[in-house]
């Protein structure tokens, strides 16, 4: 029979505090007169009247426990209370285990939802149990979906794939759901209901069933690296030969080679010290490298489709590094370097001449001077799902500094750093208000991501930059790619 210590009590579950409350909500936990514990799930409930209260409580309906003994959890007693208790704790902490082999029908946090009976749907800041599981069905299937297609999944689920947000239903959550209900021809609400939760069950299968994918063979003859940037670098020899990835928790001067290229190329890699924004090429290959170089790689498979978004850096993606990274010392918008930028006028039409261009898809913005050259490419951030930010041509309505930037941040957020240094109020060509602003941000670390209210955010350093260059009237357009026909010149 499991036996379980004192000293393990807590340490056993993911406790928060139980409060008066709670217990008064609960017909068993009232019904058994347990006391309000402070359950702070730090393995410890020596010093704590209350929470001992608990454990004495379970272990008098236990015959014969003691102390030392320790609680029988197969006691017939015991078992209805500890099971209210572990429910209570686990709502309040959204414990849950892992989804494994488990079909999504057979977790018993989401027995409501199987019965019918309830809802899993978006909670900004709570988690809620059954949607650990739930994401891990996302992900299973996401990953499954991109090894068939090569292709990044619609399905794929950025909370739900780190641990400490594991549980919340936010906006990544929601957007695989509603991804998924496309999919499937279910009505598109981003809520799990009871349809919802039986197709994403049959999708599982789906993914647990498809036969893993073919590795790609390494190519027989791998020609040398040509580039200066990163000719005579070991590590990027055994990549270019297929030996090898450059992924997250790499270090060394391939790392700083791959860096400096992504910020020549106008991708984020910029860090935040003293309140400004200095180069983050140090070699490590972290969270911003990893983001810059996915955004790189949306950019190049457009031209190589054989390169995947991934965040590492594989054959496919080095190749592509090859032909398009700016020589050493140069920026990709310096003249005679690989042409990234689309052409700087609107739909073919000469009068409607762009001043900047916000490209979504691989968040980066790109500055023009009067006569169409492109004079610089910035990493932007812009909005996250349920605030997307609108595409279209618009233009530049008022320019206002660093003064009322930080008054207007205050006003409208309590926050004067809300939209750093500069502000770019837009408006629709047409002259309608879109209620969208290019700004400066102090979140340097959410850079190349999409995270915003609606607005797209740029580093301090480079709001200043358009700022500087722009005038009210000139032209700005915001697009989802730059195969945006719209600007086929």
């Amino acid at each position: 029979m499991p036996r379980i210590l004192e000293p393990d009590f807590v340490a056993r579950h993911s406790f928060q505090r139980l409060a008066t409350a709670d217990v008064q909500a609960e017909p068993s936990l009232q019904a058994a007169g347990v006391a309000a514990a402070d359950l702070d799930g730090n393995g410890a409930i020596e010093g704590d009247p209350e929470l001992r209260s608990v454990y004495q409580k379970l272990l008098s309906l236990d015959a014969g426990a003691t102390s030392t003994s320790g609680l029988d959890l197969d006691a017939p007693n015991v078992q209805p209370l500890y099971r209210a208790l572990t429910a209570r704790f686990a709502q309040k902490s959204g414990a849950e285990g892992a989804l494994g082999s488990k079909k999504l029908v057979d977790v018993p946090e989401l027995a409501a939802v199987r019965a019918g009976a309830g809802v899993l749907a978006r909670k900004a800041g709570t988690k809620q149990l059954g949607v650990g599981s739930l994401q891990d069905a996302l992900i299973a299937v996401a990953t499954a979906e991109e090894a068939r297609t090569g292709q990044a999944s619609l399905l794929r689920v950025s909370l739900g794939a780190q641990q400490a947000n594991r549980g919340l239903f936010g906006p990544g959550t929601e957007g695989a759901v509603r991804a998924l209900q496309r999919k499937v021809g279910l009505p598109d609400n981003g809520k799990v209901d009871k349809d919802t939760l039986l197709a994403l069950d049959v999708e599982l299968a789906k993914a647990r069933a498809a036969p893993p994918p073919a590795p790609t063979p390494p190519p027989p003859t791998p020609s040398p690296i040509a580039h200066a940037r990163f000719a005579g670098i070991a590590a990027l020899a055994d990549v270019a030969a297929g030996r090898a990835l450059l992924r997250a928790g790499d270090s060394g001067p391939a790392v700083s080679a791959l860096q400096q290229a992504l910020l020549d190329m106008g991708f984020p890699m910029l860090t935040l010290k003293n309140d400004v924004g200095v180069s983050g090429v140090d070699g490590q290959f972290g969270a911003q490298t990893t983001t810059a170089l996915s955004n790189f790689q949306v950019h190049a498979k457009k031209r190589f489709p054989a390169v995947r978004v991934t965040g590492t850096l594989d054959v496919a993606t080095l190749s592509a590094l090859v032909a398009l990274a700016p020589a050493p010392g140069k920026k990709a918008w310096d003249a005679g370097q690989p042409a990234q930028a689309p052409a700087a006028c609107w739909g073919g039409d000469a009068a409607k001449k762009l001043r900047v261009v916000v490209v979504k898809d691989e968040h980066r913005t790109f500055l023009y001077d009067a006569q169409g050259r492109c004079t610089g490419m910035f990493p932007n951030a812009h909005g996250a799902a349920g605030n997307a930010t609108s595409t279209g041509l618009k233009k530049v309505r008022t320019r206002l500094d660093e003064a009322v930037a930080r008054s207007t941040g205050t006003q409208l957020w309590g926050e004067p750093r809300a939209f750093g240094k500069r502000i770019l109020d837009l408006s629709w060509a047409s002259g309608g208000a879109s209620g969208e602003e290019l700004h400066g941000s102090y979140d340097y670390r959410n850079m190349g991501k999409d995270v915003s209210h609606g607005c797209v955010r740029h580093y301090n350093e480079d709001i200043i930059t358009m700022f500087d260059a722009l005038a009210v009237g000139d032209l700005v357009a915001i697009v989802a790619g730059v195969d945006e026909a719209m600007l086929r010149a």
